[in-house]
């Protein structure tokens, strides 16, 4: 991101199937990031409906969100939603109670524009500018649905939206209890992800995966556990995720919600999003990935930034 002189401030926000997530800031300086955990996908899978109890945890979580731009003095702010809303029956009518809350634009995007976000996160990221001169997989472990993009030298060549998420198959196999996770439904679990990556594309074993997403953070934490290290740029490989994902599954949910490095409010979803993120690198080829922390949030700031510079209309 290149540091300009611009008094202007964005606020982006990120309606995502497991949490709302924001930035505030300008060119030069990152002013405030939150996270609020909502779970407004939980459901949707089987109703095809929007929680009502999500909805007005959303709604609360955009009202804050809205109060911090007013308060950092944010010139421009746009929310996006995901695969919770764009799924959802009832989305015209809760797309207008977030936009009153937010005080700004909300809009429903689809996978194509999802996909270009988070690509555009990880690659206008800095700390990565050495890696997309080759070929780069961006990959983001959604609540509801999960983005896998292919770029060589920062250009987007090509993406696949998939149905399947950390809290979508997390509802769909009945892994939200309490016991550990056996491996007749880590089994049953695993097969519907292949079903869903079996269009993805081979690519070379070296080849890195930035991930970005609460899946990813956790990932990152887990492996880590009380280890002191930057989590943002983590190298990580395929076989510590797959002794990561044995170690989580044979705890029951108290345990796992112990474990450091891992997210006690994310604790019931992350055996899905770990074999998801399992799945992809499996079926790509994949053995090594990096963890990013700037996901598609960031990819909407960069782009609200670029555009306020160059008077685009967003």
């Amino acid at each position: 991101m290149r540091l300009i002189s611009d008094p202007r401030l964005v606020c982006a926000v990120d309606i995502g199937s497991n949490s709302v997530k924001t930035i505030i800031g300008t060119h030069g300086q990152v002013l405030h990031e939150d996270v609020v955990q909502t779970r407004l996908g939980i459901g949707v899978d089987g109703s095809g409906l929007l929680n009502a109890t999500a909805i007005s945890d959303t709604v609360a979580a955009l009202a804050l969100f809205s109060s911090l731009a007013d308060k950092y003095g944010a010139t421009e702010r746009c929310a996006v939603a995901t695969s919770a809303v764009r799924d959802a029956k009832n989305a015209a009518s809760v797309v207008s109670e977030f936009t009153a809350a937010f005080n700004g634009p909300v809009r429903v995007i689809g996978g194509d524009e999802e996909a270009a976000l988070v690509y555009a996160a990880a690659v206008m990221d800095p700390e990565f500018s050495q890696l997309i001169r080759g070929t780069v997989v961006a990959t983001d472990v959604g609540g509801g649905s999960t983005e896998v993009i292919i770029g060589h030298s920062g250009v987007m060549q090509q993406h696949s939206s998939l149905q399947i998420g950390a809290v979508r198959l997390s509802d769909r196999h009945n892994l939200l209890g309490n016991d550990p996770i056996n491996q007749y439904t880590l089994t049953n679990l695993d097969d519907d992800i292949w079903q869903h990556c079996q269009e993805l594309p081979r690519v070379a074993t070296d080849t890195f995966v930035i991930s970005s997403g609460g899946t990813a953070a956790n990932i990152g934490g887990g492996i880590l556990g009380k280890k002191r290290h930057k989590l943002h740029g983590l190298p990580v490989s395929i076989d510590q995720i797959r002794v990561l994902r044995a170690h989580l599954a044979g705890m029951d949910l108290e345990a796992r919600q112990k474990v450091p490095g891992i997210n006690p409010r994310r604790a019931d979803v992350i055996i899905a999003g770990l074999s998801i993120q399992l799945g992809i690198m499996e079926v790509m080829g994949c053995e090594r990935l990096l963890i990013s922390l700037c996901g598609l949030r960031y990819g909407l700031y960069w782009r609200l930034l670029e555009g306020l510079k160059d008077g685009l209309d967003l």
